[in-house]
Order: structure tokens, then sequence, then C-alpha cells
């Protein structure tokens, strides 16, 4: 998974908001999303939260797939808050491809 979806909360909130300003200016360049820099492996027996109600010890690093949606917050931001519709349709077709789109699409988490 990509490495901004791991940490303590206050630190994916800020890598996912990074990682959504990332996408929204190579959306605007020229269409598409750029892949995660970095990939880690989650080692057998690693927590993963995939949805905010589980994740009640902020302070705990571990993977937050649900905060996977707060790219969008970036993203929209790094476009102006224009044509947000489209690029959040382009982004769920894009993250529908990884293997971390996969396991949200179908609470489909930036329809919110």
């Amino acid at each position: 998974m990509p490495p901004f979806l791991h940490g303590s909360y206050p630190a994916v909130r800020q890598g996912v908001r990074q990682e959504g300003t990332r996408c929204g200016e190579q959306y605007r360049r020229g269409g598409g999303f750029p892949a995660p820099e970095q990939m880690l492996e989650v080692p057998p027996g690693e927590v993963v939260v995939v949805h905010e109600l589980a994740d009640f010890q902020h302070e705990r690093p571990v993977w937050r797939l649900y905060m996977l949606a707060d790219v969008l917050g970036g993203l929209y931001e790094a476009l102006s808050w224009r044509d947000v519709f489209p690029a959040r349709d382009a982004y769920e077709a894009f993250c529908q491809e990884t293997a971390w789109g996969r396991c949200t699409s179908r609470s489909r988490p930036w329809a919110r």
C-alpha cells in the first residue's frame, strides 16, 4: 500500500492531503493520476483500519485505508474546486485499478 496511509492519524491526514495535491497538479496538467512514489508491503498481523468508526486510537501508527477518501480534499483544492465531479470519477476509476482501491471500491469512501 502507499505509505501515506500508514502512521498516526495526524500523520496520515497530512500525507493524504499532500497526495491529493500531487494528484490534482498532475490531473490539471494532462489528466490522469501519478502512481504513488513508493509502495510498502503490509506485514502479516499488521492492523489495517478500514472504517473511521473503528479508529479510536489516533496516536497509534496503523494502516488507515479509510482515509484514502481524504485524498480528494487535496485534489479538489489543487483544482481550485473547479470540475471536481469529473476528477472524483476519474480518481475512483484510477483507484479501482490498484490493490488498495479494490479493497475500498465496494464502500466508495469518496462518495460520502
